[in-house]
């Protein structure tokens, strides 16, 4: 039977762990799941000094940052709402909830706790969110509006840019194309900047974004496994930035990264010359 001494040591052992930053996120995550994120309920974890579930909460959303499943998005709404029914829980702390709760597209819980708890500056809109047959699809981010709508693949040839508006190799390519009249005029008409699924919850980066290159809109994937995966590469950990070439539908060429040592705008010509958009 699981005991307040196997939930000490479960502490104890998962803070080691975090603290140390050594071994995998596999290996840290069984960890947890074992002696700590299978054994999480409500009456668990109001058992615990407050101390403990600050720190249980920073423990959950290392295994969140780690795996990305929906049971540790739940772990951290149960820790995060006894955080705020025992009046500790921090405006930060409550935001990253949130945040983590939209990546999992799970709308209705973050409105509900930004609400409940009083968070300021988090308000957000949704519309068209009825999935889509046979279309992968993306979320279009204009401020606090977030509109769900399919994304054509097969379309003539087209250029996607698997990118993430925090990421700082993504905003170095923006700029070097932005700055290239030739790639900026091709890049607006045939390109679509589209982040990993799990960039929603990071809202004040597509902000920036938009202000400093409003030519290249952002967009998110809904959901990366309604995508194929000759575009994703067969993983929800999609490094960026990746350029894919497709003409009708085919991947015609791959390049990953951008700057010294990696892509550069001489590679980009010859790719979009392959497929068609470039002389």
């Amino acid at each position: 039977m699981y005991d307040e001494r196997d939930r000490k040591r479960g502490i104890e052992v998962c803070r080691s762990g975090c603290s140390a930053c050594t071994g995998s996120f596999d290996s840290y995550v069984h960890a947890y799941d074992r002696l700590l994120g299978d054994h999480l309920d409500v009456r668990m974890i109001d058992g615990l000094q407050p101390h403990e579930r600050k720190e249980l909460l920073f423990m959950a959303e290392s295994a969140n940052f780690g795996a990305r499943w929906p049971k540790y998005t739940r772990q951290l709404e149960l820790i995060i709402d006894s955080r705020i029914r025992h009046r500790e829980g921090s405006a930060n702390e409550i935001e990253l909830v949130c945040r983590e709760l939209l990546n999992q597209r799970q709308f209705a819980a973050a409105r509900r706790l930004a609400q409940a708890s009083g968070l300021q500056g988090f308000e957000f809109t949704i519309e068209n969110l009825a999935p889509r047959a046979n279309s992968p699809t993306v979320l279009s981010v204009d401020g606090p509006k977030l509109t769900r709508k399919p994304f054509d693949v097969t379309r003539d040839a087209q250029v996607i840019v698997l990118s993430s508006p925090g990421c700082p190799h993504c905003l170095e390519a923006a700029r070097d194309i932005s700055n290239d009249p030739r790639l900026k005029e091709i890049f607006m008409a045939r390109g679509a900047w589209i982040a990993p699924a799990y960039d929603l919850g990071y809202g004040e980066t597509f902000t920036k974004w938009n202000q400093n290159y409003p030519w290249f809109p952002p967009l998110v994937m809904y959901d990366a496994r309604e995508w194929p995966d000759s575009i994703t590469g067969g993983t929800t950990a999609i490094p960026t930035p990746t350029f894919v070439f497709l003409e009708n539908g085919k991947v015609r060429r791959r390049i990953m990264g951008w700057g010294p040592g990696a892509a550069d705008e001489t590679e980009l010509l010859t790719a979009l010359k392959e497929i068609g958009i470039a002389r």
